[in-house]
């Protein structure tokens, strides 16, 4: 009988934090599950340590490549090979916390329709000092919209039905940053996001870290996600507006009155096409106005700021 979840690890000179990150999966309330360690060309002790896990509990499924080829390629292997109804993402450095599993297949099962799950996670240093809790949208809508314009999913607390990450045929193994972005991307339309309200993840920021000194490419795909989007949302776009939507993620607040003008008219022909196209229904549009109303808020020029404070002082 297959395992009811497929557990997708890659490991790329992974040494230091991978025993816990491992144990952390072999520790969940929720046991029928596979766990796919996929090693992308390590050249440290990782292999070892895999090796030793994977002697003491058959769950685990070993990948080993003879060359480092990428996260998105490592991953694609270990989809390649999953037998799970839900694949569940893990990265070698974070740990999932006990009812992790448990929760994801509860929610997943009580709502069939939702296909793509995540959660909240606790952001630590590297000796598991807090620094802040990584927020996410809950709602479908919002998730959508922040394709555009902010944050989605924590990349290492998904759960998603097998059937839809294997319908686009997994991730796009010619990215080298940002791979999750253009995931979910291609998965607009497809089926419904949710995110759960309680941080099931501690995520590990550290030097080693994969997403450390990417900033620049995963700059470059969360603007050509944003514009493979608005090219099947519009048929055609111009690169101003992309750089516009770029800016407004960002948190760029210099706009002048003429370009917040235009940014408020993309924005809601934005909101007016997700409708439209069905990506999002009616009864999420109250969430997109609102959250279009307070990124607007947020790119305000200083001087019309500043004209709104002196005015509210002198009334």
């Amino acid at each position: 009988m297959p395992p009811t979840i497929s557990v997708l690890m890659s490991v790329y000179n992974g040494e230091l934090y991978l025993a816990e990150a491992i144990e952390s999966i072999l520790e969940q309330s929720f046991t029928n599950f596979e766990f796919i360690i996929v090693d992308d060309g390590s050249t440290d002790d990782s292999i070892e340590i895999i090796e030793q896990y994977a002697e003491a509990d058959k769950r685990i499924r070993t990948v080993f490549l003879n060359e480092n080829r990428g996260l998105a390629n490592a991953l694609n292997y270990g989809l390649a090979h999953a037998e799970g109804q839900y694949i569940a993402r893990m990265d070698s450095d974070d740990i999932s916390l006990p009812t992790r599993f448990e929760q994801q297949i509860n929610y997943l099962e009580e709502h069939p329709h939702i296909g793509l799950l995540g959660s909240r996670m606790q952001v630590v240093d590297k000796r598991k000092t807090p620094l802040f809790e990584f927020d996410v949208p809950l709602e479908h809508s919002l998730i959508v919209w922040n394709i555009f314009f902010g944050r989605t999913f924590a990349h290492p607390s998904v759960m998603i039905r097998r059937e839809i990450i294997e319908s686009v045929k997994g991730y796009n193994a010619s990215l080298t940053a940002a791979q999750d972005v253009d995931l979910w991307a291609r998965l607009v339309g497809l089926t419904t996001f949710c995110n759960l309200q309680d941080k099931l993840v501690i995520y590990r920021t550290h030097d080693r870290a994969t997403s450390v000194g990417k900033a620049e490419q995963q700059n470059k795909v969360l603007q050509d996600t944003a514009r493979n989007l608005l090219m099947t949302l519009w048929g055609d776009v111009s690169d101003d507006t992309v750089e516009r939507f770029f800016h407004v993620r960002s948190g760029q607040s210099q706009f002048s009155m003429r370009e917040l003008e235009i940014i408020t008219a993309e924005m809601t022909r934005l909101a007016k096409s997700l409708l439209d196209t069905g990506w999002i229904v009616d009864d999420e549009m109250p969430l997109i106005v609102s959250e279009m109303e307070r990124r607007i808020n947020l790119a305000e020029p200083r001087r019309r700021k500043f004209w709104d404070l002196w005015r509210k002082r002198k009334d």
